[in-house]
């Protein structure tokens, strides 16, 4: 399997076998492969990732997490350095969910820039998701404001009266196009865990900081408007 193709290939092949019992948590039911194919093609076609291990990483991110896969196995198939990136974004599923969350915040300002970009454009997948429909058993959230691309023009739901006071949404939906690699002019607009108000942050600067100020972590609590200069 000498090609970047071929192995990039190789890799969707082994997630979709891997999540072929799974679904998604949308009233559809979707097949879960479609969350690890969306999150490779955020890295392609909106970021400009290249780089092959992020790809790999990005397909088989949740199969760890998710599945009966075990780290030996991705190394085993996928080689030293996308097992490292899969084991950064891979969560303890025996832990609660809200220490789960804790670690992550924890753990965010120390990840590798390879881990960085697969986690952004996962959490950015699954908002989408979420301002498109909502999970099966779950009340509404407010819609993001303008939509996405992949919510299309959903009309936005009412804000409460908290976070209408606590800040205006911006006029725009989060695009993935500003989370270009190397163009110090875009930024990424990471959503924050509370709230559906915008942190942006140039991408590159991003990935050289542990954090931005203002932010507790990568994609943490806002704690007011301070982006990076």
């Amino acid at each position: 399997m000498g090609s970047e193709a071929a192995r990039l290939l190789e890799a969707a092949d082994f997630a979709a076998r891997k999540h072929k019992a799974q679904r998604r948590k949308d009233p559809e039911g979707t097949p879960y492969i479609n969350h690890p194919i969306g999150v490779a093609r955020i890295l392609t076609h909106e970021a400009g990732v290249t780089d092959i291990v992020v790809l790999q990483a990005a397909l088989l991110h949740d199969t760890v997490e998710d599945t009966d896969t075990t780290f030996s196995e991705i190394e085993e198939w996928f080689g030293e350095e996308v097992r490292r990136v899969v084991e950064e974004v891979t969560d303890d599923k025996t832990l609660p969910k809200m220490e789960r969350k804790r670690l992550q915040i924890e753990h965010a300002p120390n990840c590798s820039p390879r881990a960085k970009l697969v986690k952004l454009a996962d959490k950015l997948h699954n908002l989408r998701d979420l301002n498109r429909c909502t999970p099966a058993g779950r009340a509404p959230a407010p819609a993001l404001a303008g939509g996405s691309p992949a919510a299309g023009t959903a009309a936005a739901r009412p804000r409460s009266p908290a976070l209408a006071a606590a800040a205006p949404l911006p006029r725009a939906a989060p695009s993935a196009a500003e989370l270009r690699v190397g163009t110090s002019a875009v930024s990424q607009r990471a959503l924050t865990e509370r709230g559906s108000r915008w942190l942006t942050v140039p991408l590159p600067s991003l990935l050289r900081r542990p954090m931005a100020r203002g932010c507790s972590s990568i994609w943490g609590r806002w704690t007011g408007p301070q982006p990076l200069a």
